[in-house]
């Protein structure tokens, strides 16, 4: 099993799990009427849950918001996003 950790543009420490699954894979998940807004989610090397949502459109300070929850934390917004995906018709 293989980790790496590197350091983004704001001195952020992220932690990869690599050569298990797939190296070199950045998942994104576009917003729905722009695609210049994403949000990643992954495990840092804290044991936190990592979410940020940019906005690549935007040239500013602020156009990246981000959180980290515990495992707790983030099992319950798991159940909570299930259930408001299956209340969609």
């Amino acid at each position: 099993m293989g980790f790496e950790c590197s350091r983004d543009s704001k001195g952020f420490f992220y932690g990869f799990l690599n050569k298990i699954l797939m190296a070199n894979v950045k998942l994104l998940f576009c917003d729905y009427e722009n695609d210049q807004i994403q949000l990643r989610c992954f495990a840092n090397t804290g044991n936190l849950i990592f979410i940020d949502i940019e906005d690549t459109g935007q040239d500013n300070d602020y156009n990246s918001q981000f959180i980290c929850l515990d495992k707790a934390t983030a099992i319950k917004l798991s159940k909570t996003l299930k259930t408001a995906i299956n209340e969609i018709e």
